[in-house]
């Protein structure tokens, strides 16, 4: 195992020894990572963990015993043993168990005795289960009666306050090579933030001061004579000292946030529809998209621009776009004079009056100013 830890480039290791051809355990991690082992068996390490000097938590590296009847007093001791629910807690391999029917396929069901100790397990130590990316199963058999059977054995179950650190994780199933199992990739790295687009927000109106604010910065002149330059000057000055106030008139606002949110929690079962919220969010989450070639694409501004890429072509026309022999076929409807007032050019009026018959909060342009300022700042 030195050799294999050397070759993978990790920097520490600890080892469960194998009983002659068959079991053993090995944890292997990199000098960022602080483990510390502090229970052990043939079927699991307990390790309290600490990566980056970050939150600490629980780690139990699991792998279930074949045997069925060893495995429930596997689960049963693991049950038994978890003193500390409270506190972050991650289970983690093979389990040799499925919690579902649809984790399987082959000739013959699950036993419904299988499938309930192991959800009674899962249900006694609070623990979700975190969606699995790519492969849907993790384990193959060899063909019988050219058969394969395949099952999700390996996983990653973790308690509510271990979801509350990682909301962002992600696990994924890397394709199997040399093994009949499929390694897991458990990322755990918060996701960048995209910067939050500006939005004229509809309480702001109900204070004087907002008027205020958008007259003065919209009366500053900076001398251009080129009235759209002058105009979009104009806009990025005013929602600049829009977002200066907002930021000081509210800033207790976060205050009033939380403790609605602890009277929110007091109604709702706080833990409970989190953790669903959670894992609903990780469910939905694209984390790639397969193109025409077949190739996955991984990484947001790739998925975003195979997106709009397939959609573009999908509403574009091909071929020999010469419609006129169809055109000329086709009884006149538009006179000449109404088409000289279709292809009149558009008033100061007519864009007035189309910004002020939309709804107060519909349609906002890329700045983010809606209807609701144009119509109550009193600068138009």
């Amino acid at each position: 195992m030195d050799r294999v830890r050397r070759k993978l480039k990790f920097d520490y290791m600890f080892c469960v020894e194998p009983r002659g051809l068959s079991g053993g355990l090995s944890l292997l991690w990199k000098s960022n990572t602080n483990i510390n082992v502090y229970e052990l068996c043939d079927n699991y390490i307990k390790a309290n963990i600490n990566i980056n000097n970050d939150l600490n938590w629980q780690g139990i590296f699991v792998y279930g015993n074949p045997v069925f009847q060893k495995r429930r007093r596997l689960w049963h001791e693991l049950t038994v043993s978890n003193m500390s629910k409270e506190v972050p807690q991650a289970y983690l391999g093979d389990f040799n168990d499925i919690l579902n029917q649809y984790e399987k396929v082959g000739i013959h069901p699950q036993p419904r005795i299988y499938l309930e100790t192991f959800r009674r397990f899962v249900d006694d130590n609070d623990l979700i289960d975190i969606d699995l990316k790519g492969n849907k199963y993790t384990w193959f058999s060899n063909p019988r009666n050219n058969v394969i059977t395949r099952k999700r054995l390996d996983r990653v179950l973790v308690n509510w306050k271990w979801l509350q650190i990682y909301q962002n994780v992600n696990l994924r199933a890397s394709p199997a090579v040399t093994s009949d199992h499929c390694a897991l990739i458990l990322d755990t790295q918060q996701r960048v933030r995209i910067k939050k687009d500006f939005k004229f927000e509809a309480y702001w109106v109900e204070h004087e001061e907002c008027k205020e604010v958008i007259q003065r910065s919209w009366k500053w002149e900076d001398g251009s004579r080129n009235c759209w330059n002058q105009f979009t000057k104009k806009r990025n000055r005013c929602i600049r000292e829009l977002m200066e106030w907002s930021s000081r008139k509210f800033k207790r606002a976060d205050k009033k946030i939380e403790r609605k949110k602890i009277e929110l929690h007091q109604i709702q079962e706080a833990a409970f529809f989190h953790a669903t919220t959670i894992q609903r969010r990780i469910r939905n989450r694209i984390d790639k998209l397969r193109d025409e070639t077949g190739q996955w694409i991984i990484g947001e501004a790739n998925i975003m621009r195979l997106v709009e890429r397939h959609f573009t072509k999908l509403f574009t026309s091909e071929g020999n776009r010469n419609l006129e022999e169809c055109v000329t076929e086709i009884p006149k409807r538009v006179t000449r004079e109404m088409n000289e007032e279709l292809m009149a050019n558009i008033t100061d009026e007519e864009i007035k009056e189309a910004v002020f018959i939309m709804g107060c909060l519909k349609a906002p342009g890329p700045d983010g100013l809606n209807e609701l300022f144009f119509n109550n700042t009193g600068i138009f």
